[in-house]
């Protein structure tokens, strides 16, 4: 339902579909931001099942990541937040997931 309603214009797969729904995170229905949220939660503990930052993140993830380990790919990539060289779609989807990590952190104190 909220697929077809925010995202008809979009062509499913390479996380178009979920990319369009967490854009349109704000107008979906209650059942589906919950499911958005939790998999946000997924995305920050397991970063490399991310394909939107791992994708649009690829190029900084070789340069400055290569020898992290996996679960380690979040931390390097706020390290190298403000190098030249990150592409503003990678900046974009890191602020997004910090701030889905800090809101998980804040909660859990």
């Amino acid at each position: 339902q909220d697929i077809q309603r925010f995202c008809s214009a979009r062509t499913p797969g390479n996380a178009q579909i979920l990319d369009c729904l967490k854009d349109n995170q704000n107008k979906v229905s209650t059942a589906c931001y919950a499911k958005l949220r939790k998999r946000e939660k997924l995305d920050v503990i397991l970063p490399e099942n991310d394909y939107s930052l791992m994708s649009k993140c690829a190029i900084i993830i070789q340069k400055f990541c290569s020898n992290e380990k996996k679960q380690n790919i979040l931390s390097c990539l706020r390290r190298n937040i403000n190098q030249d060289a990150m592409p503003n779609l990678c900046r974009r989807v890191l602020y997004h997931r910090l701030m889905v990590l800090n809101s998980a952190i804040n909660r859990s104190q």
